[in-house]
């Protein structure tokens, strides 16, 4: 049971700090924390492969064994006694939702959501589980699909659960999707020797595979598309509609946050084109369509891309400087691309080799690594990442290195919306972990429950991470020993 316990309140009284870099004036704020006990886990029983850690980092869920049957522990309370799991539960992407998949003692799989059992139940077909468990939750968290293993007169077959509805029986089903509402739902199903996609219900014609990595709906919704081949061909369907045939496709689809472009990069040859909306942006001998990124409001588009010998990163079409090697563009707030190069790559971690690009001009100095992502400030005046030299990581903000640390994820640094605030957790020499603010650092913790790296797609990143409120704080889970506390940062009163 969760115990509301005000640990103890920790006053950090920093003195006002301007920074003289050009164009840049910051105050490092002084700030509180406050220590609230969430739980206290049994080490013994707890199984820590189930640990699940919400999107913003304030929550978690985990499946505590007593004996044959389990709970998963949600937040510090315990629910009902199962004779199984599956996987790891599964959070919403803001948050507030939680669903796992269980077993009851008559061998039936379900999906609990918030505490509630699903009425629908299936048992164990041919070896395997009832259900599946890749929980698919809307962004919104109202609606929750999943995919299930039915007995179709002795044959093994798949359906897609939706808001309590099945769907039609086929012989694999892969590629769940659905629309940031929840209101329409894809998936890939396979009849026989060929792959459909069927949306909203409706299959799609059929072809002789479809891309592992689709379909995918636009952001806003309106919007389907997916990867497939026929014989030697391979071609992408939006909507319905056909595009060009090509050599073959690589991973990636991602549609514009406006929903009104698609990016992707097929292969001509042993080339690939990159192929945004209706327009071939030219050929390349090396693409990784990993890196896609688009401005916020989806007019521009920053890749990377490379020859025999050289990396480059491309922005609407208009090639860059060439480089041994270029980190993951990003798009800053103010519409810049920044990435990471180097012109001496795979040396030592001691020589220096790496340094950041912004708007096509480098800045700061050089550093043995740097990590991606390269983060901007609201306003587009302030610039951090994480770079290391030797054994040591540290954060470089406005040209200025901070603190080194043993290592620092990456994937946590966060201005706060004003840009005042830089946020990111780290870990010590003497193996604690710590959350630094504007390079100020917090009570140090054996662990700290953020979700970074891990909090991968289909949550989109403005999800996962620090989230501010308001009023500047921010929050985030804590381990000390077997108790875990919800730490809440926050500017303290003049």
């Amino acid at each position: 049971m969760a115990v509301a316990w005000a640990y103890g309140v920790k006053e950090i009284a920093w003195a006002d700090e301007d920074d003289d870099s050009p164009g840049v004036e910051t105050t490092v704020r002084a700030r509180s924390e406050s220590l609230t006990l969430v739980d206290v886990v049994d080490l013994r029983r707890w199984r820590p492969d189930t640990l699940a850690v919400s999107p913003d980092g304030t929550r978690m869920a985990y499946v505590l064994f007593d004996g044959p049957s389990g709970r998963i522990v949600i937040d510090g309370r315990a629910g009902t006694s199962y004779a199984g799991f599956g996987a790891k539960p599964v959070f919403s992407a803001d948050s507030r939702h939680v669903a796992y998949l269980a077993m009851n003692a008559q061998k039936l799989w379900f999906v609990v959501a918030d505490g509630i059992e699903s009425r629908e139940k299936y048992s164990t077909v041919q070896g395997h589980a009832g259900v599946f468990p890749n929980l698919q939750w809307s962004l919104d968290g109202r609606e929750l699909a999943y995919i299930s293993s039915v007995d179709a007169n002795g044959a093994l077959k798949q359906v897609v659960v939706a808001d309590h509805v099945e769907g039609r029986k086929y012989d694999e089903i892969a590629g769940l999707a659905m629309d940031p509402k929840g209101e329409r739902v894809a998936y890939a199903a396979r009849t026989g020797n060929q792959w459909a996609v069927v949306v909203d219900g409706k299959e799609g014609p059929r072809h002789d595979g479809v891309l592992a990595t689709s379909p995918v709906f636009s952001p806003d919704g309106r919007h389907v598309a997916y990867g497939a081949q026929e014989g030697r061909r391979f071609f992408v369907v939006i909507d319905g509609k056909r595009g060009r045939d090509y050599d073959d496709l690589g991973g990636a689809l991602l549609f514009a946050p406006d929903s009104k472009r698609l990016v992707y990069a097929p292969g001509v040859g042993r080339r690939r084109a990159v192929v945004v909306g209706d327009e071939e942006l030219g050929l390349f001998e090396r693409v990784d369509d990993g890196s896609f990124a688009f401005s916020r409001d989806g007019r521009h588009l920053a890749f990377k891309a490379g020859d025999a010998t050289s990396w480059f990163v491309v922005v609407d079409g208009n090639k860059g400087l060439s480089y041994r090697g270029v980190g993951r563009p990003v798009f800053m707030p103010d519409g810049r691309v920044a990435h990471s190069a180097c012109d001496q790559c795979g040396g030592t971690m001691e020589a220096p080799a790496q340094f950041v690009v912004v708007g096509g001009r480098r800045i700061g100095a050089a550093y043995a690594d740097i990590a991606d992502p390269i983060v901007g400030s609201s306003d587009g005046r302030r610039v951090a990442f994480v770079a290391k030299r030797g054994a040591a990581a540290f954060v470089v903000v406005d040209s200025r290195e901070q603190r080194s640390y043993a290592s620092i994820v990456a994937q946590s640094l966060r201005f706060s919306p004003d840009g005042q605030d830089l946020v990111y957790a780290a870990s010590t020499a003497s193996g604690k972990y710590v959350v630094v603010d504007s390079d100020q650092e917090g009570t140090a913790f054996d662990a700290v429950g953020l979700r970074g790296s891990e909090c991968a797609f289909p949550v989109p990143s403005q999800y996962c991470g620090w989230r501010f409120e308001r009023d500047g704080s921010f929050a985030y889970l804590a381990w000390q020993r077997d108790r875990v506390y919800l730490v809440r940062s926050s500017p303290r009163s003049p």
